[in-house]
């Protein structure tokens, strides 16, 4: 099996684990077709969750992710796709949860200095 789709898969169950301890409902669309991994909902409120994982940070003196938000193809996603990217970095144990309007094609994260600070394991943006 493919290594990068297999750490996809386990961070979509943490995912789902993780989200249901928060109180969200999980759907998974069937099939590889949809732009999202997850739907989540949390009184009445869906939100499309594309699920991003990344192992190894870049740079020596700083830990900064490098994460590509696009589809297949480098493609990118469009609001009428996505909602929300949730970003596991495995290293330090946290997640990102990124609203579209704050998603770019290339994302640098850097958990010690960074302003995508505030969507650091920050569930109320599910709700």
């Amino acid at each position: 099996m493919n290594t990068n789709k297999k750490s996809g898969e386990t961070a979509e169950c943490y995912f789902d684990y993780l989200a249901m301890v928060n109180g969200l409902i999980i759907s998974e669309p069937r099939g590889d077709s949809a732009p999202y991994d997850r739907i989540t909902e949390f009184g009445g409120k869906l939100n499309r969750v594309q699920i991003k994982m990344k192992s190894v940070s870049r740079g020596k003196k700083e830990k900064s992710y490098s994460v590509t938000v696009a589809r297949s193809h480098n493609k990118e996603y469009n609001n009428s796709e996505i909602d929300i990217v949730a970003i596991y970095l495995l290293d330090i144990m946290s997640w990102y949860f990124i609203p579209f309007k704050d998603i770019t094609k290339s994302m640098y994260i850097n958990p010690e200095r960074d302003s995508l600070n505030m969507f650091k394991n920050n569930w109320e943006v599910f709700k």
